[in-house]
């Protein structure tokens, strides 16, 4: 409200649920602090409605407006902000994205739309926003990782990396502590159970899987490099 007077700031998610969060959070911190406070109107509601959507409105006519983006994103039609802001971007359809385009003052003097989310695997709408597919996009990319946090520490990554069954390949693993858009997964073919058995850092008998089942293909240039087939099986592991 102090650096947009007159114009709206626009919040954005999937679901009512995701919603609820975000506006009682802002309700709360917005009561500790007397000069926000003193720039909502005097009256019952103060400057707050809840319906149809969440909406409060400062008296210099600055509004922070909410829509829940819906499965044909029509939820996101109709207002004109001058800020975006986006949260579980993720799971916001393709067609909502498509209607916001055209929505945010992209020539005002503080337009902004940030997206907060983490990949779910898919090559949606958000992550070719997040992840560089055409160099010409107007989005600057920070991925932050749950090691970034300061409270960390190992106790904390070997927890769940157990939960997450016991290895950093699992794809909610990847998406969760590592930020990162991994793939979604194979109910038969179980790629994280895979490079749990074929790393030398799992359970004894992750190694024992390694050691029986490991395919050993020996070259002619392996033999010119190293000698004959019988001193390769010292080395073999270290140079695959």
């Amino acid at each position: 409200p102090f650096n947009n007077p007159a114009a709206d700031m626009l919040i954005a998610t999937p679901q009512a649920k995701h919603m609820k969060l975000i506006t009682d959070a802002i309700e709360k911190n917005l009561g500790r602090c007397r000069i926000y406070r003193e720039m909502l109107p005097s009256g019952r509601q103060g400057g707050i409605t809840y319906a149809p959507q969440f909406q409060m409105k400062f008296l210099n006519d600055a509004k922070v407006i909410t829509r829940l983006a819906g499965l044909d994103g029509k939820g996101l039609k109709g207002p004109h902000p001058v800020m975006i802001e986006m949260d579980e971007g993720q799971d916001i359809p393709e067609a909502a994205y498509m209607e916001i385009i055209e929505t945010i003052k992209v020539n005002a003097e503080n337009a902004r739309w940030r997206i907060h989310g983490v990949s779910n695997g898919t090559r949606d709408m958000h992550y070719k926003l997040t992840h560089g597919e055409g160099t010409d996009l107007p989005f600057y990319v920070h991925r932050y990782q749950a090691m970034h946090r300061p409270d960390w520490n190992e106790t904390e990554r070997k927890h769940k990396l157990a939960i997450y069954g016991g290895t950093e390949e699992h794809p909610d693993y990847v998406r969760n502590i590592f930020g990162e858009p991994s793939d979604l997964g194979n109910q038969l073919f179980v790629t994280a159970r895979l490079m749990a058995c074929t790393s030398i850092s799992q359970s004894p008998a992750d190694v024992q899987y390694n050691d029986d089942y490991t395919n050993l293909r020996v070259s002619q240039e392996l033999i010119d490099k190293f000698g004959n087939v019988e001193d390769l099986m010292d080395i073999i592991y270290v140079y695959l």
